[in-house]
């Protein structure tokens, strides 16, 4: 069973909902917005602490793109425009923000800790340093 299975049931079982109730409203802007809002949560969940591989990155990425092109019925390179226009930041920049966050808070609050901050000293503060110049932050 892959990593993000129980995540994107809990995402699909919450989308579902919203779409299947927001369709009467037939603005697609709308419902992508209340998706946005309440299932992508749901779908970036405990993301910050895990150190997801490429795969599971594109799984995700996969799985919210279904859901726009499943609200706007479109497909192929106009879920991306879609996605492009409508999103202020792509999935993985918030999954990366996400986990410096995470690491950064990992440092100053835990670092009383002797095991956290022996983790964070072994793995997570090369890890911030990466992905801080990933990101020029």
């Amino acid at each position: 069973m892959e990593l993000g299975y129980h995540v994107k049931a809990h995402f699909y079982k919450s989308f579902n909902s919203v779409f299947h109730r927001a369709c009467r409203l037939k603005d697609e802007l709308v419902t992508l917005h209340l998706v946005s809002s309440f299932c992508r949560p749901l779908l970036m969940y405990a993301t910050d602490c895990l150190g997801l591989i490429v795969t599971q990155m594109r799984s995700l990425r996969n799985t919210w793109k279904c859901a726009v092109s499943h609200i706007c019925n479109v497909s192929g390179d106009n879920v991306q425009f879609i996605c492009s226009s409508t999103d202020d930041v792509t999935l993985d920049s918030m999954i990366v923000r996400k986990r410096i966050k995470f690491l950064q808070n990992l440092n100053v609050y835990h670092c009383d800790h002797v095991v956290l901050h022996n983790v964070f000293v072994r793995t997570g503060k090369q890890e911030l340093f990466w992905l801080r110049t990933v990101l020029d932050l």
